[in-house]
């Protein structure tokens, strides 16, 4: 992949804004940067992830997110408001062993655990207390 100034401008925005989405990218970039075009920053996603440069997260709404840190871990995805959070890390190897035993040779994982986070949580209970 060639080396390329838009594509850098989104990946440090990856990096400043956590998961973000494409719209969410291009809206942070489009001030300083007004040449740049949604279709731009798509193509260059597209792109990272080909290369396993980014993680691609499915979000409540049926779009996606962005994530830099492509190591292996799982998110947390809040069906109440839409945050995507790392999730700690956690053994797997449990449940590789189960996979091995079936027949199956797992080689990475894609965690995603969908529920409501604590800010949700604690909103739902001010609310009904």
């Amino acid at each position: 992949m060639r080396h390329s100034k838009q594509r850098d401008l989104i990946v440090e925005a990856i990096c400043k804004m956590g998961h973000p989405t494409a719209e969410e990218i291009y809206t942070h970039l489009k001030t300083e940067h007004p040449n740049l075009s949604l279709g731009t920053v798509y193509r260059n996603l597209r792109q990272l992830e080909e290369y396993r440069l980014l993680t691609s997260i499915p979000k409540k709404d049926g779009g996606c997110c962005f994530d830099h840190n492509t190591n292996e871990h799982g998110h947390l995805i809040c069906l109440t408001c839409g945050s995507v959070l790392d999730l700690p890390p956690v053994s797997l190897a449990n449940l590789d062993k189960e996979l091995l035993a079936g027949g199956f040779a797992p080689l990475r994982h894609d965690l995603l655990v969908y529920g409501t986070c604590a800010k949700c949580t604690s909103a739902v209970g001010e609310i009904s207390a």
